[in-house]
């Protein structure tokens, strides 16, 4: 029996060793591993941890008009932003056309991610100058993101010609918010 309990005591002192040695590494890695490493969090050099640029302080909106045509297109460039990335979440048209057109077809072209990107819209004519003219107001839903240093175009198309002295007009509304990159 009495070697029994020296081998439960030398099996009690271990454990009460390891525990203790246990408890002392972790503080002495934690002071190790907090003297290398430092960080600065400052609003010059954010530490990037989440979205630091809240999107309502960037408002981004513009606008371009299409020189009136006697054809079934017309289109306006919006110049691009440098250095920005433009977020675009709303697109507007108000168009006017030949009475014989009832719709109007939208194309917005930029480039997103380096690629060539089209985002197409429908409006119908919505009466308001018939008989004599068709009438377009759209708006439009999107998430459009341009590159930084490209323009957009918007694009309206119709079926048949406008004649003069009713020719095919147009003028886009983009809203949205533009990212500054560091």
């Amino acid at each position: 029996m009495n070697r029994n309990v020296k081998i439960m005591l030398l099996s009690l002192g271990c454990a009460v060793l390891v525990v203790a040695f246990s408890l002392q590494v972790p503080r002495a890695v934690h002071a190790a591993v907090a003297a290398l490493v430092e960080v600065a969090n400052t609003p010059a050099n954010p530490v990037p941890n989440k979205n630091v640029d809240q999107p309502a302080r960037h408002l981004f909106t513009t606008q371009c008009t299409a020189p009136p045509t006697v054809g079934t297109t017309t289109s306006c460039v919006i110049a691009p932003t440098a250095g920005e990335v433009v977020v675009i979440q709303s697109v507007s048209i108000l168009a006017g056309a030949a009475s014989t057109n009832t719709t109007l077809a939208i194309q917005i072209d930029t480039t997103s991610g380096t690629q060539p990107f089209s985002t197409y819209f429908q409006a119908l004519d919505d009466g308001f100058l018939q008989p004599g003219d068709a009438f377009f107001e759209f708006t439009g839903t999107a998430n459009i993101y341009m590159d930084p240093s490209t323009g957009l175009s918007c694009t309206v198309l119709t079926r048949g010609p406008n004649p003069a002295p009713l020719p095919l007009t147009a003028t886009c509304f983009v809203s949205g918010y533009y990212v500054t990159f560091p």
